[in-house]
C-alpha cells in the first residue's frame, strides 16, 4: 500500500536532479503502455507525445539541455487534457489510460521545468504510477496478474534509496525497463 507520507519525506530527502531522475524512470514504466495498437489506432497524437516527452525526459537525465522542448510539449499536453488546472471530461477506454498517462507525462515536465515545485509534481507522478499500475491489475482478465501497483511501490522507494546510495542513472533505470515490458505485458490483459 502506498504510504504517503513515506514517500513525501523520501522525495523532499533527494535533489531536484535526483527527482527529475526518480519521475523519468515512472515515465520509463508507465509510457509503454501507450505503444499498446488499441491505443495509438485511437489516440496516436497523444501517444507520440508522451513518448517525445519520455525522451525529453530521458535526455534531461543524461545531461542534455533542450531549450524551449518543454514548451513546446505543453500545447500538445493542453489539446489533448484540457486547460491546466482545470477538470475534464474523461475519455473512455484507450482514452481514459491516454488521459492519466498523459496527465503524469505533463508532471514529469514540471518537475524538470520548475524545480522549486518538483516535491509536489514528483508525488504526484508517483501517486499516478502507483494507481495506473493498480488500474492494471484491478481491471486485468487474468486471475493470476500479481499486485502491479505494489510492486511500482517497492520499485519507487527502491529508485528513491539507490540514489541516495550514490548508484548510477543506468543502475537507476534498467529495472524501469524491464518492468515497462511486465507492464505493457499485462495491459494485453485489459479489456477495452
Amino acid at each position: 500500500m502506498f504510504d504517503d507520507a513515506r514517500v513525501k519525506a523520501l522525495i523532499e530527502s533527494i535533489e531536484p536532479f535526483q527527482r527529475g531522475l526518480l519521475v523519468t524512470a515512472c515515465l520509463v514504466r508507465i509510457s509503454g503502455l501507450l505503444a499498446d495498437e488499441r491505443v495509438t489506432s485511437e489516440y496516436p497524437e497523444a501517444s507520440a507525445l508522451v513518448g517525445q516527452i519520455r525522451d525529453f525526459a530521458l535526455g534531461r537525465s543524461a545531461g542534455k539541455e533542450q531549450e524551449g522542448a518543454a514548451l513546446r510539449f505543453e500545447q500538445g499536453l493542453r489539446d489533448f487534457l484540457g486547460p491546466r488546472d482545470e477538470p475534464f471530461e474523461e475519455l473512455p477506454d484507450a482514452g481514459a489510460w491516454a488521459m492519466d498517462i498523459a496527465s503524469l507525462a505533463d508532471c514529469v515536465l514540471d518537475v524538470w521545468s520548475n524545480p522549486s515545485e518538483s516535491v509536489a509534481k514528483c508525488f504526484e507522478v508517483l501517486i499516478s504510477g502507483y494507481s495506473i499500475t493498480g488500474y492494471l491489475t484491478d481491471d486485468s482478465d487474468d486471475p493470476d496478474v500479481p499486485d502491479l501497483a505494489d510492486g511500482e511501490y517497492q520499485r519507487q522507494i527502491a529508485d528513491i534509496e539507490a540514489m541516495r546510495s550514490g548508484d548510477t542513472w543506468e543502475r537507476v533505470l534498467r529495472p524501469s525497463v524491464e518492468l515497462a515490458h511486465t507492464y505493457a505485458h499485462w495491459f494485453q490483459h485489459v479489456s477495452m
